[in-house]
C-alpha cells in the first residue's frame, strides 16, 4: 500500500513517526476493534474444528465496507466433497496487515445466520481446511472473511450440496455367488481424498463382516462366492474417505455407509417330471409336465423324448410314439430346468409304449332268422390289458363283454360293432354283417284228422320266410315211424291219438316244428232187421250204425242174402220167397275203410191160403161208402169252380165264362172288361151287361 512506502530523505522525520504508529497499531490491534491475529500462522497448530464444535459468531458477521475495505476480493470454492466432509478452496488475501480468515456457514441460506466452522491466522498456509458430519445431501452456505488493518474482505457466498451416499446394488449370478455394484457420489480434491469400499455382511441376522474390500476408486463392483443355499443376507458398504492424505490416522478417516440390501438365495435348484400315463399306446398322447423346485426364476425347460437331443420347451409336454413292431418298448423321457443362475437339473421318466389294440370278432351265425339267437365272439391283442369290451349290434341293442347271446327281432341287414378300450383308454372296434330273415313258420295239414288203422293219410308239410331254400324235413310220425319228404303218406297200424311232428331246417340252420293231432280209431258197425222169422212176402226193415274209422258219412251196403242188395243206414226188403237168408252189412268210412258184419238169419216161411172174408153184405157196405165218398167229392169241387177268382190284367180277365164276376163287378162277355154293378153296358166295348150278379 502506498502508505508503507519509504518517503522522501526531506520528510525522514514524518517518515519515522508514521512507522512508530503502525508498529503501534499492529501490537495492539483492539485498538481498532480488528480481530486478534493468531497465536501461531500454521491453519493446523490445533485440529480444525467441527460444525459441530464450531463456536458462535455472536450477532452477526460485520458487514463489507466497500469504502473502509479497499482489500482485494476473495474467491471460495469447494474442490472436495464427501457425503459427510467438504473441503473450502480460496484465494489468499493481498492484505498488507492480515489478522486472520473467518470460516462461517449457514444451513439456512445465503443471508445467515451464520456460525464460525474455523478462525485461520495464516495468510499464505490456510488456502485449504476440511470440514466434516455433514449430512449427505444437504445444502451448506459457505463465506470466507479476511480480516486486516485496513480492510475486512469476505468472499463470495458458496452453496454446497453434500453427495448423497454411495448406493449398493445386488444380483444373484448363480447359486453360490451375487455380484454387487454402487455408486460414489463424492468429489475428491482439496483436502478430501478417496480411502476406500468395504462390502459387509449380514448373515441371518447375525454380526456384520467385511466380506470384501476395494482400494481403487474407480472399481465399484465386486462378486461374492460361497453364498449358501436358502439363506438371508443382509449387505451395505462402507466408503472410507480421507482428510489431508489420511496423514493424520484414524481421525482423519470419514466412513459412510450405503445403503443396505438383502439376499435371500433360492433353494437348490431340483427338477421332478410327472407323465399322464406310464403306460400308452402307439400314436397315443401322453402329458408330460416338468416341475421345478428351488432355484430362481425364470425357467427355461429342455425335452429330451428318447432320442438324445434335448428341445427346448414348455414346462408341459404332449407327445406320441411309435410301436416297436408288435412288442412293447420302454422310452425314457428327460426334462432339463435351467433357471435365472444357469442352474441346471435334469430329471426322467419311463413309458412303455404298447402296439395298438386288435380287435378280432366273430358270429355264429352270420346269417340267421329273426328270433333266433346268435352268438357274438369279441377278442383284442395288443394294446395294455384289461380291456374293456362292448358290443353295438346295429339294431339299437348294446352288450359287455367278449362273449354274448343277441337275438334280433326284425329282419334287415345289420351292423354289429364290437369296441374295445385299454387301460390306456385307447379304443379299438371292428365290425361284421349279420343277415337276418324273417322268422320261419311251419304248417302241418293232415288229409284226415281222423282215420281207421292202415288208412294211408297224405301229411304235408309249408314253410314260410326264414331263409330258403329249406334244407331238411324231417317228419316223426309218433308212432315210431318217420319220413325226410315234404310232402309224405302214412298209415297207423293202431288205435291211439298221434301226435305228427314236421321239423323244417332253412339255410341259415333254423330248425322250426309244428304238429298236428291225428285220432286213430277202428271203424266198427251193427246191424238190426225188423223180424227173424216171418212168412214170405214180409218186408224185413234193416237198421245200421257206425263208428270209429274216418268218420262219417259212412256208406252202408246191404246184402239181404237172396242176392239182392240195399242201400242206406236203414234198409227195407220184402223177400218174395220162404226160406233161410243170410243178410250182411258193408261199412265204408269217407276214407274208404271197410268193415263188414253178418245180421241174424231170417227165416221165412210160405204163406197160408186166404180166408173168404168178402160177403154180398160187406160188398154192398162198401159200394154204399163208395158212392157217399164220390158225391162228397163232386160237391167240393163244384164249390171249388164256383169261388174261383181271376186276377185282372190291365182291367182285363182272362176270356173264360163271362158270367162270372170278379170282385162282385159284371164282366163283359164280349171283352171281359169289369164293369161296376150298376152298369148295363160295358164301358170298354158298349155290349149288354143284362145278365144279373152271379156270386
Amino acid at each position: 500500500m502506498s502508505l508503507l512506502r519509504p518517503p522522501a530523505r526531506s520528510n525522514h522525520l514524518v517518515w519515522a513517526i508514521g512507522s512508530a504508529v503502525i508498529v503501534l497499531l499492529f501490537a495492539t490491534p483492539t485498538v481498532l476493534g480488528a480481530a486478534p491475529p493468531a497465536t501461531s500462522g500454521s491453519p493446523h497448530a490445533a485440529p480444525s474444528p467441527t460444525l459441530a464444535s464450531a463456536p458462535p459468531l455472536g450477532p452477526s458477521r460485520p458487514a463489507a465496507n466497500p469504502a473502509a475495505s479497499p482489500g482485494a476480493s476473495i474467491t471460495l470454492s469447494a474442490p472436495g466433497r464427501s457425503p459427510s466432509a467438504v473441503s473450502l478452496a480460496w484465494t489468499a488475501t493481498t492484505d498488507a496487515i492480515f489478522y486472520n480468515y473467518t470460516v462461517a456457514f449457514s444451513t439456512v441460506g445465503a443471508s445467515g445466520p451464520w456460525r464460525t466452522a474455523a478462525v485461520l491466522s495464516s495468510s499464505q498456509a490456510t488456502t485449504q481446511d476440511a470440514f466434516t458430519d455433514l449430512s449427505p445431501g444437504a445444502t451448506t452456505w459457505w463465506q470466507v472473511t479476511s480480516y486486516g488493518f485496513l480492510a475486512t474482505t469476505p468472499s463470495n457466498v458458496l452453496p454446497v450440496t453434500q453427495p448423497t451416499l454411495a448406493y449398493l446394488n445386488v444380483t444373484l449370478k448363480s447359486a453360490s455367488s451375487a455380484e454387487f455394484n454402487w455408486t460414489n457420489n463424492a468429489t475428491y480434491g482439496g483436502e478430501v481424498t478417496f480411502g476406500s469400499y468395504s462390502l459387509y455382511e449380514s448373515v441371518t441376522g447375525s454380526s456384520p463382516t467385511v466380506v470384501g474390500t476395494v482400494n481403487n476408486v474407480n472399481a465399484t463392483s465386486l462378486t461374492i462366492a460361497g453364498i449358501s443355499p436358502s439363506t438371508y443376507y443382509q449387505f451395505f458398504l462402507v466408503t472410507t474417505d480421507c482428510l489431508s492424505a489420511c496423514t493424520g490416522g484414524p481421525a482423519d478417516l470419514v466412513p459412510t455407509d450405503s445403503n443396505s440390501v438383502t439376499l435371500g438365495t433360492p433353494a437348490s435348484l431340483t427338477a421332478s417330471i410327472v407323465a399322464s400315463r406310464t403306460f400308452v399306446d402307439a400314436g397315443q398322447l401322453d402329458l408330460f409336465t416338468c416341475t421345478p423346485s428351488g432355484g430362481a426364476a425364470p425357467f427355461e425347460f429342455a425335452w429330451n423324448l428318447g432320442n438324445g437331443t434335448f428341445v427346448p420347451g414348455a414346462s408341459s409336454l404332449s407327445s406320441s410314439f411309435s410301436a416297436n413292431g408288435s412288442a412293447s418298448a420302454n422310452v425314457v423321457v428327460t426334462c432339463r430346468v435351467t433357471d435365472a443362475l444357469a442352474t441346471s437339473s435334469t430329471t426322467a421318466v419311463t413309458v412303455t409304449v404298447e402296439p395298438d389294440p386288435v380287435v378280432n370278432v366273430s358270429a355264429s351265425p352270420t346269417s340267421l332268422d329273426a328270433a333266433e339267437p346268435g352268438v357274438f365272439l369279441c377278442s383284442a391283442s395288443g394294446g395294455l390289458s384289461p380291456y374293456v369290451v362292448s358290443w353295438s349290434f346295429g339294431d339299437g341293442s348294446s352288450a359287455s363283454g367278449g362273449s354274448t347271446d343277441h337275438t334280433y327281432v326284425a329282419s334287415g341287414s345289420f351292423v354289429a360293432t364290437c369296441s374295445v378300450v385299454d387301460v390306456t383308454s385307447t379304443q379299438a372296434t371292428a365290425s361284421l354283417t349279420v343277415n337276418v330273415s324273417p322268422p320261419m313258420r311251419v304248417t302241418v295239414t293232415a288229409s284226415a284228422g281222423s282215420a281207421a288203422p292202415g288208412t294211408t293219410l297224405t301229411f304235408t308239410g309249408v314253410a314260410v320266410n326264414g331263409s330258403a331254400p329249406y334244407t331238411k324235413y324231417a317228419w316223426n310220425f309218433g308212432d315210431g315211424s318217420s319220413s325226410t319228404s315234404a310232402d309224405t303218406t302214412h298209415a297207423f297200424v293202431a288205435d291211439g291219438n298221434y301226435s305228427v311232428a314236421l321239423t323244417v331246417t332253412d339255410t341259415n340252420g333254423v330248425s322250426v316244428s309244428n304238429s298236428t293231432l291225428v285220432h286213430v280209431t277202428t271203424l266198427l258197425a251193427s246191424a238190426t232187421a225188423s223180424e227173424r222169422n216171418g212168412t214170405a212176402g214180409d218186408t224185413v226193415t234193416f237198421i245200421g250204425t257206425a263208428s270209429g274209422g274216418a268218420g262219417a258219412p259212412y256208406n252202408f251196403t246191404w246184402s239181404f242174402g237172396d242176392g239182392t242188395v240195399g242201400y242206406g243206414a236203414n234198409a227195407t226188403h220184402r223177400y218174395a220167397d220162404s226160406g233161410t237168408y243170410y243178410p250182411t252189412l258193408n261199412v265204408t268210412d269217407r276214407l274208404g275203410a271197410k268193415h263188414s258184419i253178418a245180421i241174424s238169419v231170417i227165416r221165412l216161411s210160405a204163406p197160408a191160403a186166404p180166408a173168404p172174408w168178402l160177403t154180398a153184405p160187406l160188398i154192398l157196405l162198401i159200394a154204399i161208402l163208395v158212392g157217399v165218398v164220390a158225391g162228397v167229392l163232386e160237391y167240393a169241387r163244384r164249390r171249388r169252380a164256383r169261388a174261383q177268382t181271376f186276377p185282372s190284367v190291365a182291367g182285363r180277365v182272362p176270356a173264360t165264362d163271362p158270367a162270372r164276376t170278379v170282385r162282385g163287378s159284371k164282366v163283359c162277355r164280349v171283352c171281359g172288361t169289369v164293369n161296376l154293378p150298376i152298369r148295363e153296358t160295358c164301358d170298354a166295348c158298349g155290349a149288354s151287361l143284362r145278365r144279373a150278379i152271379q156270386r
